[in-house]
């Protein structure tokens, strides 16, 4: 038994009767080879496009499909490795800017103890948070 990734690029339809008992092959053509199954479900449900994992084996000159699922394209994990990445780094932007915000607020109350200013009011210490806060991030 072999396993098969791909995308199912053609499908073709056969179907007959033998001994008086109809019946009906799909070939799916993956990866540039055919792969033929009877089974009714399996040619129902997959269409040309679809990303597959087949698995089959080879008798002769002939693929014959012992199950079929569906798959997500490389190309689609790959989007969604990047997608997750940059949240990520988005993310750890976003942690990091907080921490900082909460340090510069630190300081300044620190700052503001230490020199007892006492008459400082809340939009002084935001002020002087912010300084704060521009100097842990740019040193200025």
């Amino acid at each position: 038994m072999e396993t098969i990734s791909g995308k199912i690029e053609r499908k073709e339809i056969t179907d007959g009767e033998t001994n008086g008992k109809a019946w009906k092959r799909a070939t799916f053509i993956i990866n540039e080879k055919k792969y033929s199954t009877f089974d009714t479900k399996i040619i129902d449900e997959f269409k040309i496009g679809d990303f597959v994992q087949m698995l089959g084996e080879q008798k002769d000159q002939y693929w014959n499909m012992k199950s079929m699922t569906k798959a997500q394209a490389e190309e689609e994990v790959e989007t969604v490795k990047v997608s997750m990445n940059a949240k990520t780094n988005e993310l750890e932007f976003e942690i990091r800017s907080r921490q900082v915000r909460v340090e510069a607020l630190k300081s300044a109350i620190e700052h503001s103890k230490v020199r007892e200013f006492t008459s400082l009011t809340e939009k002084d210490m935001i002020r002087m948070a912010k300084d704060f806060e521009k100097y842990i991030v740019t040193g200025e």
